[in-house]
Order: structure tokens, then C-alpha cells, then sequence
């Protein structure tokens, strides 16, 4: 530090008392800066270092020559230490800020008729400034190359095996978008013999899926871009133009002005201004893309790279998930033949030698016996129990149609024989077609069942209401039946039910609605 003072010519007089004082404190300074270090202290005061080293650079010049002085050199020091920590806009900062305390410098220089030229006074603010930018881009750059690599370091503690391919990209999405100003995103997959599927999520929001329609134009649109790897599209903004960049093969880049028009269709049916685009090969045929969607010029051509690399990263991830998944199918699909096969011999043919025998009894009773109609109702009580049965053992098969598709009619048929068995009525109230997977389904039908058998065996009911609602995200169940006007409506807690909604994630509640009424609500949220 001092070589260069030793140099240059005498400062003027009155500076020379001041400028002793700051040489004397400035290795002061730079020990406790070094005792610091050596104790490890990493605190929010290092940046504020960083600036405090420019003021004493500053400092130096003044009391020296001015602008001109060497000392000039030493503020691309913090200048570069501070880009390369804290990226383009802290290291801008610095430079501007540098700059302009050189030229104000120089100013009260040439104000005291100390001999200065002009080129003194701007060409080392001009080239502090030019030199700030170089180091703030480059360091930008290498700051910007270990967030992704960062990121992709911890998208590997994402994943679990038990979630399917929706749930997976879900968290790395929502991961992603800590490392780019991603508004929402688009998931679709595309598997052979079957339906587009599309998936979208407005972050911080859940994802929910989208119709087969919207599938189906969304591959269209896809199509018309004729894109098969990395897609980046940037919106024009300013004098900047609308850019799509394609890449096939990592590291290769190619822009496709032709496409622009294509892909700006699907920017507007995403709501956006900007995409990137990764697609991934899926294990039993097929291909999933990810659009990561933003309302800023987020993506560029140097993005390519980290796409590329994040889909390599991804497809083996979604195989082992594949695989699994197809594994669980098979051993399900086992169990659930081994147990229709145990059903149908220590359940359905007991039920059956019971009928028998009832219509046996009843035959032997005869038509004019008192006891004959309570048999008859045993009989078809038996009958029915039977048909029950057997459909659940079709289902077990994978014979019967989905639980999704025969949840509303398997809850009428079970509102009507409880109606004709125990004289109450019961009013179900839903659409016809309601979009829950079969084990929502199925677990629904059996609360439905135990709701209605505690309103036989509680309550002096005669009436009750079954209320079935589906949005995106979760399916609602309400049981309603009135009380006694003499007996206020109780709180209580149904046991079974509770614990079916628990298992699935969802919340249940007992109140009281308007006319003494019990009502039993329980939402299940709907996974895709």
C-alpha cells in the first residue's frame, strides 16, 4: 500500500498531517481484519467490509494525487471480491459508486488549480466503470453456474421412490422456482395407449390436472412446434425480440425464428410471457415435459446447459419410479385375486347354503305361517348380501368399472335397499360423474355405509340426505339427518369414519345445521 504513496509526488501541505493519520491506521484496519478470519467469523458485516476498503482506497487518492493516482488500482480489489460473492448487482453497485467518487474527486482537485487534465479526471472513473461491468458479468456468470449445479445437488434429496411421476416433478418444480422467478408450471405426459394427461400448478398452489381436452390441445400445439428436446421461449419486450431457442444434443444451441409464432400460442395458453421446456423419456413408452412458466424474460440460451443436464438427472429418477410402481401394481394385483379367491370360499358360498336353507325354511313354513314375511325378508336381506359380494369380488378381479365411474350408483343402490330394509329414506345428491381414483372411491362407499348404519342405530330418524361434491383438489361428503325437535342434535365422534378420512389425508367435522339437523362432513384431498 505504501510503495505506490512513496512514488508519487508530495501531496499537498495541508493533506500530509491527515494522510500520516491514515497510514498509520490502516494496518491496524487490516489486522483486525485478519484476526477476524483467522477466528472464522463469517457475520453479514463482509460486504460492509468490502465497502469499507473502497473508502480507504478512496481516502488515499484524495490525499494524494487525485484520480491519477495508483492508488486508483486498488479499488478493482473489493470491486472483484465483491461481484464474485455477491453477483452483478452488488459489484455494479460498487463500480458506479467508485466512479463517481473519483470524478468528485478530481473535481475538488482541479477546484484547488492543481494541474489536471482532463483525460486525468475520466479515463480512471471510465475505465473503473468498463472494468466493473467485465468483472460483474463474469462473476455473474460463475455465481449464476453454481446455483444450478447447487440445485441440482439438491433436487437428488427430493425424490422418493413411493411418489408417482405427477408428485415427483411437483417438487422439483416448486424447487426450481427458488432458482428462476417461475409463476406457475405445466406438466404433460404422453404414454402410449393412453390419453394425454396435463397437469398445472400457480405457485405456491397445488397441482391439480387439467381436462383430456386441454391435453389434447396442449399436445397439438406442442406438435406444431415440432420441438423433441430442451424448448426456451423469451417474449419480445422493448426493442428486444420474441427468441425461441431448440436444443436436441447437450451443448448444442439453435435458434428457431420460424417458430416463434408456434410458440407464442403456447405461452398464451399457459398465461405467460416466457417458458423453458424439458422433456423426458418415460420407461414403458411415452414422454413427459415440464414447461417451468414466467412473466419475465427468465430463460436464455445459457439455460440449455442446466435443462439438459436436469432432464439426464431426472429420467433415471422416473424409471426407478416406473418401476416400482409397476412392481406395487403386480403384488397388488396378486393380493387382490388371492383375497376374492378367500372371499368366495369362507364368505360368498357360507351366504349362499344360508339362502338355501332360508327358502328351504320358508318353504316349509308355507305361505299362511305368521313367521313367513320376516322369512322373506331374510331371504332377500341374504340375496342381496350375496349380489354385494360378488360385485366386490368382480372389483377385486378388475372386473367391474371403475370405482370413480360406480361410486354415485353403488351410493344410490346402497341408499335405496337401506331405505326398503329399515324405512328410512334416504335423498342422495351429486353429478353422476365425479373424478376421484378408485381407492377414494371405494373408501367413500364404506363412510356412506357406516354413516347410515349409525343413523339406524343412534337416531329415531326417518329420513336422511347424502350430499357428494368433487372440485380439483378435493372430494366433499356430507351425511344429514334431522333429530328429534324434543332432543337437541348431539356431538359426537364417529369412530370409523374418522379414522378412513385420517388414512387418506382428510379432515372430518360434526355439527349442527339449520332445524336440529346432525350434519357429518368429511373432505379427502384428490391426488393425481
Amino acid at each position: 500500500m505504501l510503495i505506490p504513496f512513496l512514488r508519487d509526488p508530495a501531496p499537498p501541505q495541508i493533506l500530509v498531517v491527515p494522510l500520516a493519520m491514515f497510514i498509520f491506521m490502516f494496518p491496524i484496519y487490516t489486522a483486525r481484519l485478519y484476526w477476524r478470519a483467522v477466528r472464522n467469523n463469517t457475520s453479514q458485516e463482509q460486504q460492509i467490509t468490502y465497502w469499507l476498503d473502497t473508502l480507504w482506497y478512496l481516502a488515499f487518492i484524495a490525499m494524494s494525487s487525485g484520480p491519477a493516482s495508483p492508488f486508483s488500482f486498488f479499488l478493482s480489489l473489493p470491486l472483484l471480491f465483491t461481484s464474485l460473492r455477491w453477483g452483478y448487482a452488488a459489484g455494479m453497485r460498487m463500480a458506479v459508486f467508485s466512479s463517481s467518487m473519483l470524478i468528485i474527486i478530481g473535481t475538488m482537485y482541479m477546484n484547488t488549480g492543481a494541474s489536471l487534465q482532463m483525460a486525468d479526471l475520466l479515463l480512471p472513473p471510465v475505465g473503473l466503470l468498463t472494468l466493473g461491468h467485465l468483472m460483474a458479468t463474469w462473476s455473474n456468470s460463475g455465481l449464476a453456474l453454481n446455483r444450478r449445479l447447487a440445485s441440482l445437488k439438491e433436487i437428488n434429496s427430493l425424490f422418493n421412490p413411493r411418489h408417482n411421476i405427477e408428485q415427483m416433478i411437483d417438487r422439483v418444480a416448486r424447487h426450481l422456482a427458488t432458482l428462476y422467478p417461475i409463476d406457475k408450471y405445466v406438466l404433460l405426459i404422453v404414454e402410449a395407449g393412453r390419453p394425454p394427461r396435463a397437469f398445472r400448478a400457480s405457485l405456491p398452489d397445488d397441482m391439480y390436472r387439467l381436462s383430456d381436452a386441454a391435453a389434447v390441445e396442449i399436445v397439438n400445439l406442442l406438435s406444431g412446434l415440432d420441438a423433441k428436446g430442451a424448448v426456451i421461449y423469451c417474449a419480445s419486450r422493448g426493442l428486444l425480440p420474441a427468441e425461441v431457442y431448440c436444443s436436441t444434443v447437450p451443448n448444442t444451441v439453435t435458434l428457431r425464428k420460424q417458430r416463434v409464432t408456434e410458440a407464442a400460442k403456447i405461452a398464451d395458453r399457459f398465461d405467460c410471457t416466457g417458458f423453458g421446456s424439458v422433456q423426458y423419456n418415460l420407461r414403458q413408452g411415452g414422454t413427459a415435459r415440464l414447461f417451468l412458466c414466467s412473466n419475465d424474460r427468465s430463460f436464455g440460451a445459457e439455460d440449455m446447459p442446466f435443462l439438459h443436464q436436469l432432464g439426464d438427472q431426472l429420467s433415471p429418477r422416473i424409471e426407478n419410479s416406473q418401476l416400482l410402481d409397476r412392481l406395487a401394481s403386480e403384488v397388488a394385483e396378486h393380493e387382490r385375486h388371492k383375497i376374492s379367491r378367500d372371499m368366495h370360499d369362507s364368505a360368498i358360498q357360507p351366504y349362499i347354503g344360508l339362502k338355501f336353507g332360508l327358502e328351504a325354511l320358508a318353504r316349509k313354513a308355507g305361505a299362511d305361517n305368521p313367521l313367513a314375511m320376516e322369512i322373506g325378508r331374510l331371504v332377500e336381506m341374504a340375496t342381496i348380501e350375496i349380489t354385494e359380494l360378488r360385485r366386490y369380488v368382480k372389483g377385486l378381479r378388475g372386473q367391474e368399472e371403475p370405482g370413480h365411474a360406480a361410486l354415485v350408483p353403488a351410493v344410490r343402490r346402497q341408499a335405496a335397499r337401506f331405505g326398503e330394509l329399515y324405512g328410512i329414506k334416504v335423498v342422495v345428491e351429486s353429478a353422476e360423474a365425479l373424478r376421484v381414483g378408485d381407492d377414494v372411491a371405494n373408501e367413500a362407499f364404506h363412510m356412506v355405509s357406516e354413516a347410515l348404519s349409525n343413523i339406524r342405530r343412534h337416531t329415531t330418524a326417518s329420513f336422511a340426505r347424502i350430499n357428494l361434491a368433487c372440485d380439483k383438489h378435493q372430494l366433499t361428503l356430507r351425511i344429514i339427518n334431522p333429530c328429534d325437535s324434543a332432543i337437541p342434535a348431539k356431538i359426537f365422534t364417529p369412530r370409523s369414519i374418522a379414522e378412513r378420512s385420517l388414512a387418506l389425508g382428510g379432515t372430518w367435522e360434526v355439527g349442527t345445521g339449520a332445524g336440529n339437523e346432525t350434519v357429518v362432513t368429511v373432505s379427502i384431498p384428490l391426488k393425481t
